[in-house]
């Protein structure tokens, strides 16, 4: 008798949509209640599903908070815009690609970052899961920097690290959330803004 596993696609379909719901349902209680009000059990109710099936489909709230915010560290808008910086020779055209995929990426996982954000004010787990995510994302603004130093683009008195800080402080995290949730501008104007200021802070001429 073979000893390999019996893998059903169905079987594999219905774990795949649990897990789905279960961050779904954690997402929306998190934004709505805050990180740390909100327990596995009520989880698992919105989920319509058993407490153990969530500690079994993915674990207790830190993990699911890693596999939220792994949805946007691991989004292909990341590697697509890396790409179009990576082949561009024009140093303007890398800043406005940068901006414009940090935007992209901002905007549609802006309630996990809130929530995240937020999180780790309060809690140590989350604390770390923003450091890691925040590691992630200083490493793709250093291809950025690094890009626009090869090309001797940057201002004069600007390295490559220097040139990492000036789009961490512009593009970083927070930058979004005050320009769009503090002050209730739109995502496109802060866009415009925050692509203007780059530029001048980084680039020559």
């Amino acid at each position: 008798m073979s000893g390999r596993r019996y893998h059903s696609p169905r079987r594999a379909e219905a774990a795949a949509a649990t897990r789905q719901s279960i961050l779904d349902a954690a997402k929306e209680l998190f934004a709505t209640h805050g990180y740390v009000a909100t327990t596995v059990t009520r989880i698992a109710a919105a989920a319509r599903v058993g407490t153990n099936t969530v500690y079994s489909s993915i674990g207790g709230k830190p993990q699911i908070l890693i596999d939220l915010v792994t949805a946007g560290v691991e989004d292909p808008v990341a590697d697509r815009t890396l790409a179009r910086i990576a082949a561009a020779d024009d140093a303007r055209d890398i800043v406005v690609y940068a901006v414009e995929g940090v935007r992209r990426d901002s905007e549609k996982h802006a309630d996990v970052i809130e929530i995240l954000l937020d999180a780790a004010s309060v809690d140590a787990h989350a604390a770390e899961v923003l450091r890691l995510a925040q590691e992630r994302f200083r490493d793709a603004l250093r291809a950025t920097a690094d890009r626009l130093a090869a090309l001797g683009a940057l201002r004069e008195g600007l390295d490559a690290a220097d040139a990492t800080d000036v789009l961490w402080y512009y593009l970083g995290l927070s930058s979004w959330r005050v320009l769009v949730r503090e002050n209730g501008w739109d995502w496109d104007t802060a866009e415009r803004w925050l692509r203007n200021r780059t530029v001048a802070a980084l680039l020559t001429g």
